[in-house]
């Protein structure tokens, strides 16, 4: 393992997940963050430098130091002879480092920040990292020869779901409740909740028109929703439920050509047509635990 110590600025410009006055553009691919860093490596944090200490303990201008554990991207050689520089910082979208973590980090000349990709590589967030690193992996290997928006899995202890970015600004969901949430959320007919595929565009679009969803030319069938968020602001999305949704799972297990398409309009302009893509065969990890999970709580089917 090589083993060094260096000075780095974090300018948090934020995760909207993180800090709520920070916002990051939403629908950022994996590519894109890839394209914009200088150096990508898995680092562990190991305290901060002596003369960036504070007396009350805080890491002044974030003069953290690493450990590098594994270099995804750039020269190792030029991250380590990198001086230690001095640097603006945002006192809104701190992350809250933690020493002894291991860390994906995305380096734009030397500095990081929550909008860049870098994230925990531990816990519920860390399952996300953990997928874009596979991928960063395949492509630093030769293994692939694109680097492709992973097939997100999660579950909370009482919802599982799948997300994926589509080429184009679509996301593409997949969600099950399964145990009790802490808010109260939409369910199926009968009272119970049910497993629902949604697909949306990134971004403050309405979409006027009826969108086509195709999976190696075979269309399936959607059912438009209309979502109201605030007073003033309500978005369309297509779904499929229940065993549709499921069937439409069964067949992320093997390659196919995935194309949404329709047309979108914002703040009143003529709509325009839109298409996004994807290609499933990255999903079938994600589409076998969804189903595990769906699978291991059939009461709430």
């Amino acid at each position: 393992m090589a083993r060094w110590m260096l000075l780095f600025i974090l300018l948090l410009a934020g995760l909207s997940r993180v800090a709520s006055a920070c916002t990051c553009r939403p629908g950022l691919s994996l590519e894109e963050h890839y394209q914009r860093a200088d150096h990508i490596l898995i680092a562990k944090i190991t305290g901060c430098a002596p003369d960036r200490l504070s007396q009350d303990g805080q890491c002044r201008d974030h003069g953290w130091t690493f450990d590098t554990i594994e270099n995804l991207k750039g020269s190792e050689a030029r991250v380590q002879q990198r001086p230690a520089s001095a640097g603006y910082v945002s006192d809104t979208c701190d992350i809250a480092f933690k020493i002894g973590e291991l860390y994906l980090l995305f380096l734009e000349e030397g500095r990081t920040h929550a909008c860049s990709g870098t994230g925990i590589l531990s816990g519920e967030t860390g399952a996300r990292k953990q997928s874009d690193l596979e991928i960063l992996r395949a492509y630093r290997d030769g293994t692939i020869s694109k680097i492709v928006n992973p097939w997100y899995f999660s579950d909370s202890g009482w919802y599982c779901g799948i997300d994926h970015l589509l080429e184009g600004g679509a996301e593409l969901r997949f969600g099950y409740v399964y145990g009790t949430p802490p808010v109260p959320v939409r369910s199926s007919a009968d009272g119970s909740p049910t497993p629902v595929m949604t697909l949306k565009l990134v971004g403050a679009f309405d979409v006027p028109r009826s969108t086509r969803l195709v999976i190696d030319g075979e269309p399936v069938p959607l059912t438009r929703a209309t979502t109201q968020v605030t007073a003033t602001y309500t978005y369309s999305a297509d779904t499929v439920k229940g065993a549709a949704a499921l069937a439409f799972v069964d067949r992320l297990m093997q390659p196919a050509e995935l194309v949404f398409s329709g047309h979108r309009s914002v703040a009143g302009e003529p709509p325009k047509p839109f298409r996004a893509t994807t290609n499933t065969a990255h999903a079938p990890d994600a589409a076998a635990r969804f189903k595990a999970c769906v699978a291991a709580h059939p009461a709430a089917n």
